[in-house]
């Protein structure tokens, strides 16, 4: 089984990247994507306006990420909500990881509802649960969905490789080498 995690930030106030990791059940990396950092010019933050956002991360990010590595993943993981508009174009299950301020729930792998598609788990034995979203059509759905993550969070802190992602795009950007 393949897990991959996507992510496609500003890395500056001029400049976005973004990079995908394949990692396998461990957490060990299979493969490593990045986008050299794009910086639009004034002219295209003219005509982009509010749309200039999107298109660099859906297309210009993470399209090029996707055309170069043809993920193959069970899991795809990123925490940016609007990339969740690339479910049909991914071979997994797409699952947007965001942060919460709730108490530590009992142990990993142990998860609440939330809204359809929604759910709040303990991903590590530490620290606050998280909520996780994906795409799901009612509640039963939702629960097979949550049950499969819970398994998943008991060999692996699926949160982990995500912040790699991003750590590694900082790096990059920073030294501006591999």
């Amino acid at each position: 089984m393949q897990l991959a995690y996507i992510t496609a930030r500003a890395v500056t106030d001029e400049s976005w990247s973004g990079g995908i990791l394949i990692t396998d059940m461990r957490g060990l990396p299979l493969d490593f994507r990045y986008v050299e950092p794009i910086r639009p010019s004034k002219l295209q933050r003219l005509i982009y306006g509010g749309a200039l956002r999107r298109y660099l991360l859906l297309d210009a990010i993470v399209g090029t990420l996707l055309k170069a590595s043809k993920p193959n993943a069970d899991w795809i993981f990123t925490g940016d909500r609007l990339l969740s508009e690339l479910e049909g174009q991914l071979h997994g299950r797409l699952v947007v990881i965001e942060p919460t301020n709730i108490d530590p729930l009992s142990e990993a792998g142990e998860w609440q509802n939330g809204e359809v598609g929604e759910v709040i788990m303990q991903v590590t034995s530490t620290g606050n649960p998280v909520k996780l979203i994906f795409n799901a059509a009612d509640e039963s759905e939702t629960k097979k969905i949550a049950e499969k993550l819970s398994e998943l969070s008991k060999d692996l802190d699926f949160t982990e490789p995500l912040n790699r992602v991003g750590e590694a795009l900082a790096e990059i950007c920073e030294s501006g080498t591999e």
